[in-house]
């Protein structure tokens, strides 16, 4: 760690950002408490520094995320104690502003694959499936987001010249400036997780962000519209018949100006919104392969709406 307290001190200069809180250099300075709401009745649990697993956690990191994640404050870790996967789920972030407001950003992570029914493996490589006994980094900032690491194991590696300069060139991006600038007036910080689907299509968390509806309105969007494609494909109507009206279909949804749908956004924005998007892709397609028919297989062959991942709300 000794090149990258250099490296990090003169990329950022007014700001020492140490591990598991954020040390801001005004007039007095501040450490900011982060707070953290898991699931843990469901096995969801999130670690922040000074919790007994913490040191653990991060000593697993790949060598290069070891070096930067000093730059990436605040950050916790997300970990999976059950014995089944997560394939979608939401974080919360609400900073406590010295005003009394609160801003919030929100992030969802969900693999689409998984719950169209979609068969997987266990891949390391994945970025985004909660894995039985492990753990992934977030931060604020989003950088180096989504990093597995092994709940029982502990690694402890030498770090290498290459992850220093990989820490170096994090200033070039922005990123320690755009930490800086939304962490400025923060009280505190509160990390929840919102909400969580197993692999058996089982939600669990407070869903104060509509993180639920907004999976059930995308799925049921999704498979309406297949539906649709292959009863009309059963009645012997042509593939350019059936995506000229998906095409009319998508104008008129663009016509509504439906926007990123907020929070509190209505179940009938909710799918007009998964409807317009999908819809959108299906028609990029067809305008990449230039065959109707061709599109129409191919889109089918990737979701069996039959197969898709029942939702059901556990308390």
């Amino acid at each position: 760690m000794r090149k990258i307290v250099v490296s990090i001190s003169v990329a950022i200069g007014a700001v020492l950002l140490v591990t598991g809180a954020i040390l801001v250099k005004r007039s007095d300075a501040v450490t900011l408490p982060l707070k953290a709401n898991g699931i843990p009745q469901h096995g969801l649990t999130i670690v922040t520094f000074g919790q007994r697993d913490f040191e653990r956690l991060r000593n697993n990191l790949p060598h290069d995320v070891i070096q930067s994640e000093t730059s990436l404050q605040p950050y916790v870790f997300v970990q999976n104690l059950a014995n089944k996967r997560v394939i979608a789920y939401a974080l919360r972030w609400d900073l406590l502003k010295d005003d009394g407001t609160v801003a919030t950003k929100i992030r969802r992570y969900s693999r689409e694959d998984l719950l169209i029914g979609s068969e997987a493996s266990d891949d390391r490589g994945d970025n985004i499936v909660l894995r039985p006994h492990t753990a992934r980094l977030f931060s604020l900032s989003g950088y180096a987001d989504k990093q597995e690491v092994s709940t029982t194991a502990s690694m402890v590696s030498e770090l290498s010249d290459a992850s220093s300069a990989a820490v170096e060139g994090i200033s070039k991006t922005g990123l320690l400036q755009k930490t800086i600038n939304e962490v400025s007036h923060t009280v505190s910080i509160t990390v929840s997780l919102d909400g969580a689907i197993f692999e058996d299509g089982t939600f669990v968390g407070p869903n104060t962000t509509n993180f639920f509806e907004r999976i059930a309105a995308k799925n049921k969007a999704r498979e309406d519209t297949i539906n649709e494609i292959l009863n009309r494909l059963d009645q012997h109507v042509s593939s350019t018949e059936i995506l000229s009206d998906l095409k009319t279909r998508s104008q008129g949804l663009h016509s509504l100006d439906v926007v990123t749908p907020p929070p509190d956004a209505r179940s009938e924005d909710l799918y007009n919104f998964y409807s317009r998007r999908f819809l959108d892709d299906l028609l990029t397609m067809r305008n990449g392969i230039q065959d109707d028919d061709l599109t129409l297989r191919r889109m089918l062959a990737h979701n069996k709406p039959r197969h898709n991942v029942r939702l059901q709300k556990l308390p």
